[in-house]
């Protein structure tokens, strides 16, 4: 990731621009990954803004995204005088002619080759998708293609960046250089846990290790998460017990709560949870009539419960991206901890 960072860099500073889409589910490294983008870009001279971008509801308007970037760029170029103090969206000018006005304006005033802007978190635009078709329209007019030099750095989850595709078709081409992060394999993840205790002393047991990826499935924040907790439970420079491991278990839920969790979980409804009590028991991928046939077999705890709703209920918990498709129709919980998180809720 970071070497194919460096060749755009070298790409835009030769008139050839080629921006970039970061992909990953939440907790995966993309803001990190973004911080260290920003670090190489200044260390090589390049003018370089991080914005993270904040969550958007229905009431907020397209203008209200562009004004983000607007003030962003304002704040971060706080030098570039020409359009300071920024206008908020208003009257005649449309957003894509402010964004344009000042992408030219900021480049003329920083005269630098080229200017790095990345775009963290761009799903939380969603409600407001227009914005991420008005930087395409902006960055394809030939004004900036003539007389700019911007990389732009875009991240997103996967189902995010899905959505922005399916409404604004042309957005997917624009941003054709694709970085997706993935998950440790358990080689990775057992390599880092060896790395990082390496001469502290403490030592984890195999047994242990197996659980880590077997909860985790490798995922970044939660393996530092669940291993730093492990750690602090530590006996005589040794983890190896079901109680240390159930105590840390039962922190790191209580910590991606706090995190993401809990947002999650007040989004089902009481007709969902059935449904996401027997995919967590069954903890493998089903489809909707082995959810239905599972509801039926309990039928006296989940008595007078709709049946026929379940697919509407499925593919309600799929928009919410609690639950994921998975092949020839199955679906399955997003995350084995948030698997974990909902059945110690009920």
């Amino acid at each position: 990731e970071i070497a194919l960072f460096e060749e755009r860099l070298k790409s835009a500073k030769l008139d050839k621009i080629d921006h970039i889409i970061l992909l990953g589910e939440w907790g995966i490294g993309k803001t990190s990954l973004l911080k260290y983008f920003k670090k190489l870009s200044q260390q090589k001279g390049y003018p370089t803004m991080l914005c993270p971008i904040g969550r958007f509801t229905q009431r907020d308007r397209t203008a209200d995204g562009i004004n983000l970037l607007l003030e962003e760029l304002d704040r971060s170029f706080a030098f570039d005088k020409e359009n300071t103090p920024n206008k908020k969206v208003a009257g005649s000018k449309q957003p894509q002619t402010l964004l344009t006005n000042k992408l030219l304006s900021l480049y003329r005033a920083l005269g630098a080759n080229p200017v790095v802007i990345l775009l963290d978190d761009v799903q939380n635009f969603s409600k407001i998708s227009e914005v991420i078709d008005i930087i395409r329209l902006v960055l394809s007019r030939d004004e900036v293609i003539q007389n700019t030099k911007y990389l732009f750095v875009l991240s997103s989850t996967p189902e995010g960046w899905q959505s922005f595709i399916d409404r604004h078709n042309p957005v997917g081409r624009f941003f054709r250089t694709k970085l997706t992060l993935s998950k440790l394999t358990q080689k990775e993840l057992d390599a880092i846990i060896k790395k990082t205790l390496l001469n502290t002393g403490v030592q984890f047991s195999d047994e242990i290790v197996k659980n880590i990826y077997e909860y985790t499935k490798g995922h970044p924040y939660e393996l530092q998460l669940l291993s730093s907790n492990l750690y602090e439970a530590q006996i005589e420079q040794r983890v190896n017990t079901p109680a240390q491991w159930e105590k840390a278990l039962s922190d790191t839920l209580r910590d991606l709560g706090k995190d993401y969790f809990d947002s999650l979980y007040l989004q089902i409804t009481e007709r969902e949870k059935p449904i996401l009590e027997v995919m967590s028991e069954a903890n493998s991928p089903c489809d909707i009539k082995e959810i239905k046939d599972l509801i039926w077999s309990n039928i006296r705890r989940y008595k007078g419960y709709p049946l026929r709703d379940i697919g509407s209920f499925v593919y309600r918990l799929e928009d919410k991206a609690i639950v994921r498709k998975v092949s020839r129709g199955k679906y399955e919980i997003f995350d084995r901890m948030f698997s974990e998180y909902f059945i110690r809720q009920r």
